[in-house]
């Protein structure tokens, strides 16, 4: 009875802890986008920042509506690709689902600190009949190729800067162009390597758990056992995606992702900076801007919807490459917002159209 008592006790006090952590984070994320507001306030009044959003150009925001429209169906194929190899009887076979599936990830991936909103792509996959294993592997898979591919973006960047006249201030600071290429080139070898031994890799990790979950008592020991079968599974799907040499096309998706993805984002930031500040920013700044500002979002506190963090290391990158922009902060935070409300909107009509499919299931049974 007193057992039962200091655990129930331990479980509340658990509790407790839990809710105050996660109202501490919530403070500090309000905190964090309330001081951008005030930043942002401060730099442009109401009337400047509105008319600095008459002035957008707008044939410039269409081409970053297109590349992004066109980075979500190439994004949403290489899911349903890898699903596909991994999951022959799955029931999400539709192209279509793939495409709400990816855009309510794309939406929700900031939405919650440290990229949880990820979490939803499982959610809704599984409402679509996506075998969990292979879920877990596409979303496993994907986003390794994403790092592979975005190490090689930036190998390329500073190798061929010098040749490109892209070489500025910016690479100047942020250390020798030559050890950046050295160090992203190895770590994208390592990677590579890591992602084509996957399934040796994670078979090794099955027999890891499986020696851990035997000296483990009742519960715990259970739990570790069905995630080294879960593993297993998913090592057995990366074998397969192998067998059937599927990766040089995946590679390819995800390196015209990638491109559609930043050359968009440098087109959006061409739409709404001056004229006279269009020529210092070069895509070498724009995208070790834009990969700063994601990393930022994806911290643990980064302010609600990623605001906050993400003007902060835009900012930190153009005061690093001397580029001379009155209103950085402002011109940041447009930019975010649009980027915003151009994913939010696509997902909330995915969003529509999911729940709308849910309706129906639940009136049909």
């Amino acid at each position: 009875m007193n057992a039962s008592i200091k655990t129930e006790e331990k479980a509340a006090a658990g509790a407790e802890k839990g809710t105050a952590r996660r109202w501490l984070h919530a403070l500090l994320s309000c905190a964090l986008s309330a001081a951008l507001l005030y930043a942002v306030l401060r730099e442009q009044s109401p009337a400047e920042f509105a008319q600095a959003f008459r002035e957008i150009k707008l044939p410039w925001l269409y081409g970053y509506i297109a590349l992004y429209i066109i980075a979500l169906f190439v994004r949403a194929q290489r899911y349903r690709m890898v699903v596909e190899l991994c999951d022959e009887e799955s029931k999400a076979q539709s192209y279509g689902a793939f495409l709400i599936i990816t855009a309510v990830r794309n939406a929700l991936v900031d939405f919650l600190p440290a990229r949880l909103g990820e979490l939803s792509f499982f959610y809704i996959a599984k409402r679509y009949g996506v075998a969990f294993s292979a879920a877990v592997t596409a979303f496993g898979l994907c986003f390794a190729l994403d790092i592979a591919v975005l190490f090689g973006i930036i190998v390329t960047f500073f190798a061929t800067s010098p040749f490109l006249a892209l070489q500025d201030s910016l690479a100047d600071k942020l250390g020798s162009g030559v050890t950046i290429t050295v160090v992203s080139s190895l770590a994208l070898l390592i990677l590579t390597a890591c992602i084509y031994k996957l399934s040796t890799l994670l078979e090794l990790l099955v027999r890891v758990l499986k020696h851990i979950a035997a000296r483990l008592p009742g519960t715990l020991a259970e739990l570790i056992e069905k995630l080294a079968t879960l593993v297993a599974r998913v090592a057995t799907e990366c074998a397969t995606i192998q067998k059937r040499h599927a990766y040089p096309l995946l590679i390819l998706q995800t390196l015209v992702l990638r491109v559609c993805k930043y050359s968009s984002l440098y087109i959006l930031l061409i739409s709404v900076v001056p004229p006279a500040v269009i020529g210092q920013i070069n895509p070498l700044v724009s995208t070790v801007g834009f990969i700063s500002a994601e990393a930022a979002a994806s911290l643990p506190i980064s302010g609600l919807m990623g605001f906050g963090s993400y003007e902060g290391a835009w900012t930190l990158v153009i005061s690093l490459s001397d580029v001379e922009i009155s209103s950085p902060t402002s011109l940041i935070f447009m930019v975010h917002l649009i980027t915003q409300a151009v994913v939010y909107s696509i997902a909330l009509s995915a969003l529509l159209i999911f729940f709308i499919k849910e309706l129906r299931n639940v009136s049909n049974d």
